[in-house]
């Protein structure tokens, strides 16, 4: 059975194996982003993806591309690469930084995506 569903503080999850094979595909992804706004002193604020410090929770997909990594942020169409995941990931992190750094407001708005959902599907295929 395949879903997709919000699970909201305080409730139970329970995932029980109903073929025996002792193994269930799971993903969990954070709080999508709402909406934007600025504050008055002139930060970001996207509600609850926003955390105490001015940290905020995005999404990092990170994949193999010849001999490095391509690390993308599909909230915002950023990304950057490096030799390693640990590398693309910390690049990632200081491109949507500066991203931040430097982009108006209405540049933040237009890019922003206020929901993403990562799955997997299945296919029949034929190759070649």
């Amino acid at each position: 059975m395949d879903w997709l569903s919000e699970i909201a503080k305080g409730d139970v999850l329970r995932i029980t194996d109903l073929r025996g094979n002792q193994a269930v595909d799971t993903l969990f992804l954070g709080a999508m982003l709402r909406s934007t706004k600025r504050t008055a002193a002139g930060g970001t604020n996207a509600g609850a993806a926003w955390e105490a410090g001015g940290h905020m929770q995005l999404m990092a997909i990170i994949e193999r591309e010849g001999d490095g990594y391509v690390a993308l942020c599909p909230q915002l169409d950023v990304a950057s690469q490096g030799e390693t995941v640990a590398e693309s990931r910390e690049n990632l992190i200081e491109a949507l930084t500066l991203f931040f750094e430097v982009a108006e407001e209405e540049e933040v708005q237009e890019r922003l995506r206020g929901e993403v959902y990562v799955t997997q599907v299945e296919v029949s295929a034929a190759v070649g």
